[in-house]
C-alpha cells in the first residue's frame, strides 16, 4: 500500500499497536460549556456549604407613636461555590491524587499475569514481548513475539501450552468469542497477502481463509466477526462480516474504509486521508450507510457496549501516549466527556466506564512509578485507581 494509503494503515496499524502493546476536539462537534477541573473520586463532588443568615436589625422606634418604623428583611442566605464544577466536562486526571477502586472487570496484564475477567490469575510463560491479552474461559490468550514474528498462546493452568503461528491481531467479545488473525509472512517478518480469520469459543474454532488481501479485525457483534480487507494498493478497505462456519464473509458496502464497528453492530467508525494527508474519522449507522458526524482532530478507537459513547484520541502518536480522551455522544458527536493526561489506551469496561492506561513503556518492561490502569465515569467524570500505582507493567485486555 502506498501514498495516503499507506499512512492510513501506519496509522491503524499504531492504533490496533498502542491498544494492545501499551495497554481529535470534533470537526464536527456540540460542546456543552463547562469550567475544566482536577478529576474527583468516583463518589462524587462535594456539596457546597450553606453559610448561616445575618440576622437584620429591627430600626429604632419612632418619635411619633402612629409612624411604624420600617423593618429590614431578613438578609438572602449565601453559600461558598466548589472549587471545581460539579461534572465538569474537561477534567485534568493527575493518577497519583485519585483513590483506590476495585480491579477492573475486563481481562487485564500486571506484569506477565493475566487477570480479571472471570478467571483465575494466569501467568504467561517465556520472556516474549506480549503484544495482546484477552480470556477464553479460565484459559488465558496471549499474542506474543516469536523470532521476527508473532505467534498466539493459549495458556491453560493444568495443561499444555498452545501455540497457533503468524497471529498477529485478536480481539474478544461479550458473548466468550475470541477472534485473531494469522498473516503471511516473509523472511523478515513482513506481512504479505492473504490471511486465515479464525473465530475460537470453548465449543471450538472455526476458521476462514482470506487469500490475497491484506487482513484486519474490525468487530464482534451478534455472533458475527467483522473485518476489513485491502486487495489493491489503492482504494478503500472493504468492510466484511462473517458467521463463523460460513464458507465466506459477506461484505458490507454501507461503511468504505471502516476501522471499527461497534457490539452490537450498528455503528460503525471509517478512518479516511485528507489531501493534505490528515487523517480523519467518519461514524456512520452500519445498516443505512448515514454519516452521522465526522472529525479530522480525534480518531475513533471504540464504543461502549450500547454503542451510545463514542471514545477518541487526540494528540496521537506513535511515538508517545494521547493527550486527551474524548467521550462523545455516538448520535450526534456531541463531547460529553474529556480526559486530559498521559495515556496509552482508552477501552469502555461497561456503559457508563472507560479504562485508561497510563504510564507508557513497553507492555512487558517497567513502566515507572506511574503505571497504572485507571476507571473513569462517563456520566460524573470522576476517576479512580483500577490497579495501584506501580513500576510493574500493566495493560488491558482486547
Amino acid at each position: 500500500m502506498t501514498g495516503n494509503n499507506g499512512r492510513l494503515v501506519a496509522l491503524v496499524a499504531a492504533v490496533a499497536v498502542a491498544a494492545v502493546a501499551v495497554g481529535g476536539a470534533l470537526a464536527y462537534r456540540q460542546e456543552p460549556e463547562a469550567e475544566s477541573a482536577t478529576a474527583e473520586p468516583l463518589p462524587g463532588p462535594s456539596t457546597p456549604a450553606p453559610q448561616t443568615p445575618r440576622a437584620s436589625t429591627p430600626a429604632p422606634p419612632s418619635a411619633t407613636p402612629s409612624v411604624k418604623a420600617p423593618v429590614t428583611p431578613p438578609a438572602t442566605p449565601r453559600t461558598t461555590p466548589s472549587r471545581s464544577p460539579v461534572n465538569p466536562v474537561r477534567v485534568t486526571v493527575d493518577p497519583a491524587k485519585l483513590v483506590q477502586g476495585r480491579a477492573p472487570q475486563r481481562p487485564h496484564l500486571v506484569g506477565r499475569e493475566v487477570r480479571g475477567g472471570g478467571g483465575g490469575a494466569v501467568r504467561i510463560p517465556g520472556t516474549e514481548s506480549i503484544m495482546a491479552i484477552a480470556r477464553l474461559g479460565n484459559d488465558a490468550m496471549a499474542v506474543v513475539t516469536k523470532g521476527k514474528g508473532t505467534e498466539l498462546l493459549r495458556i491453560h493452568p493444568a495443561k499444555p501450552t498452545r501455540h497457533t503461528p503468524d497471529v498477529s491481531s485478536m480481539i474478544s467479545g461479550e458473548d466468550g468469542t475470541v477472534a485473531y488473525v494469522a498473516v503471511r509472512t516473509g523472511p523478515n517478518g513482513e506481512p504479505l497477502l492473504g490471511a486465515v480469520l479464525y473465530a475460537e469459543t470453548s465449543g471450538g474454532i472455526e476458521k476462514l481463509a482470506v487469500p490475497n488481501a491484506e487482513v484486519h479485525l474490525a468487530g464482534l457483534a451478534n455472533g458475527r466477526v467483522y473485518y476489513r480487507v485491502h486487495t489493491e494498493m489503492t482504494g478503500p478497505w472493504k468492510l466484511y462480516e462473517w458467521v463463523p462456519g460460513a464458507a465466506a464473509g459477506k461484505q458490507v458496502s454501507t461503511v468504505p474504509s471502516a476501522s471499527v464497528v461497534s457490539g452490537d453492530g450498528e455503528i460503525a467508525a471509517s478512518i479516511t486521508s485528507t489531501d493534505t494527508a490528515r487523517t480523519c474519522s467518519t461514524v456512520t449507522a452500519v445498516g443505512t450507510g448515514k454519516r452521522l458526524w465526522k472529525t479530522c482532530e480525534d480518531l475513533v478507537t471504540g464504543f461502549t457496549p450500547d454503542a451510545a459513547t463514542t471514545l477518541t484520541v487526540a494528540a496521537y502518536g506513535a511515538n508517545g501516549p494521547a493527550g486527551l480522551v474524548r467521550a462523545l455522544e455516538t448520535k450526534s458527536g456531541k463531547l460529553i466527556r474529556e480526559w486530559s493526561g498521559s495515556f496509552g489506551l482508552a477501552v469502555a469496561e461497561d456503559d457508563q466506564h472507560v479504562l485508561l492506561h497510563t504510564g507508557g513503556g513497553p507492555i512487558d518492561g517497567a513502566n515507572g512509578p506511574t503505571s497504572a490502569i485507571l476507571r473513569c465515569d462517563v456520566t460524573t467524570g470522576g476517576c479512580e485507581l483500577a490497579t495501584g500505582l506501580s513500576s510493574t507493567a500493566v495493560a488491558i485486555g482486547v
